[in-house]
């Protein structure tokens, strides 16, 4: 009866991490290539860089994307020369990045990408060049614009309010 017991935890162990390490794609356009390929030497694998723009980001998403008004999934646009990368992701990542860019009803994909631009301005000091690339009309159109920042301690909260219909020139 032990010896039983104890193949069925090795076969359930052993169906669990095939699932864990499923391969996935992730398309990403060509220009973001660059940033990309630093990440991914700073953090030694895509599985580390997109655990790393998750956990940055995760306390702020609310702030930075709007809530879709439609069902509807945003895909990236056909004409930005979309290169292919294949990678093993951590399940709970993945499951992560799944929920959130269905939320926001945007592709995987165009989710990561909006992910990896917003860090990508960030660092250049800019977030300009991210709320243009995201396309995002709802904030395009609007006269006030509050962003929220939550640190990863969860001891500081940062407010930043923006208002006119120029709102994104004053980055």
């Amino acid at each position: 009866m032990k010896q039983k017991k104890s193949k069925f935890i090795t076969d359930k162990k052993s169906i669990s991490k095939r699932k864990r390490d499923s391969p996935s794609d992730l398309w990403i356009p060509r220009v973001k290539i660059p940033h990309l390929t630093r990440r991914i030497s700073q953090f030694k694998s895509l599985k580390c860089t997109l655990h790393f723009l998750l956990k940055k980001n995760r306390n702020r998403l609310h702030s930075l994307f709007a809530q879709p008004e439609k069902e509807k999934t945003l895909y990236q646009e056909t004409e930005l020369e979309l290169v292919r990368f294949s990678f093993r992701p951590n399940a709970a990542d993945w499951a992560e990045l799944r929920l959130v860019a269905r939320y926001y009803g945007v592709s995987i994909c165009n989710f990561f990408v909006m992910l990896l631009t917003f860090d990508e301005n960030i660092n250049k000091g800019s977030a300009k060049s991210f709320w243009k690339d995201s396309k995002n009309q709802k904030f395009q159109n609007s006269e006030i614009l509050l962003i929220q920042l939550i640190s990863s301690k969860r001891n500081t909260l940062f407010f930043s309010i923006i208002t006119g219909l120029n709102t994104f020139h004053g980055f």
